[in-house]
């Protein structure tokens, strides 16, 4: 979840770095801020949101999984209890409706895995445009040349952080939205 967010922010800035420096002459000209992008994530609002959001939806897949794995559970024990008294045709029919039951449990299991998936690329993205609009706006706001994920960088003192402001702002835009 992360990753994918500080990863796209990181190309972004990494991408406009050419584009900036012959602009700013020296590289010792150029104002660079950095973000925490984990800390976006957990500390504002709309971190918070999708990550609540989220949560929520797995829950509800696992319990959807959990109802069918006990149904399957169910319907072993019970077929392990009438075993004895079946003829070999009804035990052939109990089998094949348990393996069958057991295959429609692991394609519900595949089906929610790739909804989640799916629900999670799109939450994220969501994120990912809303905070970079905000970063966007805040680094030209605050005449800053770039603005990189601190993720991506070997060394920065505390100096260029400039996280809190991005949250602040970003808890500011996302109340007004």
């Amino acid at each position: 979840m992360n990753k994918s967010i500080a990863k796209s922010l990181t190309v972004v800035a990494i991408a406009l770095v050419p584009a900036v420096l012959p602009v700013c002459g020296h590289a010792q000209d150029l104002k660079i801020g950095l973000v925490i992008t984990q800390r976006l994530l957990t500390s504002t609002t709309v971190g918070q949101a999708a990550a609540g959001t989220l949560r929520e939806k797995k829950m509800d897949a696992q319990e959807k999984l959990d109802k069918k794995a006990s149904e399957i559970q169910e319907l072993k024990n019970d077929l392990e209890k009438r075993l004895m008294v079946l003829s070999a045709e009804e035990k052939d029919k109990a089998r094949e409706d348990f393996e069958r039951r057991q295959r429609d449990g692991l394609r519900l299991k595949e089906d929610l895995e790739r909804e989640l998936q799916k629900e999670e690329n799109k939450i994220l993205g969501e994120v990912n445009e809303f905070l970079s609009k905000i970063i966007i706006e805040y680094g030209k706001a605050n005449g800053y040349d770039l603005v990189l994920d601190a993720s991506a960088t070997l060394y920065f003192s505390e100096a260029p952080d400039v996280t809190d402001d991005i949250i602040e702002a970003a808890d500011r835009a996302y109340k007004e939205k």
